[in-house]
C-alpha cells in the first residue's frame, strides 16, 4: 500500500509537531540586575581666618591670647575621617608646634601657637600640635567643628610686627 500526502496536509502536520515541541511558557521571563556603587566622600567648608587680638610687645601674653573659627565637615554615613592641620611655618621637633612669622623683612622672631578642638562634646580637646588631628565618623550631614588657636611658649617679647601662618587643613577618609 502506497501512501501519499497532499503538500498542505503534510505541512500542517509538520507545523503542528514543531509548535508542540517548542511551546513557550506564557509569559516568557528573563532576569537582569541594576547596580550602583556609592563611594565614600567627604567635603569641608573653608574656615574663616583666626585673628588673634593685638597685644603690646612687652606684655606676657601667654595662653590668654586666643581666637576661634568654625567649619563644617560632611562625610558619607559611617565613614571615619581624620582632619589634620599643617602650617607653612610649623616648627618640627618635640613637641612640634605651629608658629607665626613676622611680616617685616629681617624679622626672625616667631609666635608659637597650638590648635584646640573646642567643639561642644568633643573628646579630643587637647592641644593640636602639628602632628595632632581631629577624628570623627560621618553621618551624611554637615558636622560643625570649632577650632581655637592659642598662643603658647611666649616667654620672650618679640619684635613689633604682624605675625601670620597659613594653615592647610586636610580631611582624609
Amino acid at each position: 500500500m502506497k501512501r501519499f500526502c497532499l503538500p498542505i496536509f503534510c505541512g500542517t502536520i509538520l507545523s503542528l509537531s514543531a509548535q508542540a515541541a517548542f511551546a513557550a511558557s506564557d509569559p516568557a521571563t528573563a532576569s537582569f540586575t541594576v547596580t550602583i556603587t556609592i563611594l565614600k566622600q567627604c567635603t569641608v567648608t573653608t574656615p574663616a581666618n583666626i585673628v588673634l587680638p593685638s597685644s603690646g610687645a612687652i606684655d606676657a601674653i601667654g595662653a590668654t591670647i586666643s581666637g576661634t573659627t568654625t567649619f563644617n565637615v560632611t562625610c558619607s554615613n559611617g565613614t571615619g575621617y581624620t582632619i589634620s592641620f599643617a602650617g607653612q611655618d610649623d616648627l618640627a621637633g618635640t613637641p612640634s608646634t605651629h608658629q607665626m612669622k613676622g611680616a617685616a623683612t629681617g624679622n626672625t622672631d616667631v609666635v608659637q601657637y597650638n590648635l584646640f578642638d573646642t567643639t561642644t562634646g568633643a573628646t579630643n580637646t587637647t592641644a593640636l600640635s602639628t602632628t595632632s588631628v581631629i577624628t570623627g565618623t560621618g553621618t551624611g550631614a554637615a558636622q560643625s567643628k570649632t577650632l581655637q588657636a592659642k598662643v603658647i611658649n611666649y616667654t620672650t617679647p618679640v619684635t613689633p610686627d604682624t605675625y601670620t601662618d597659613t594653615v592647610t587643613m586636610s580631611v582624609t577618609y
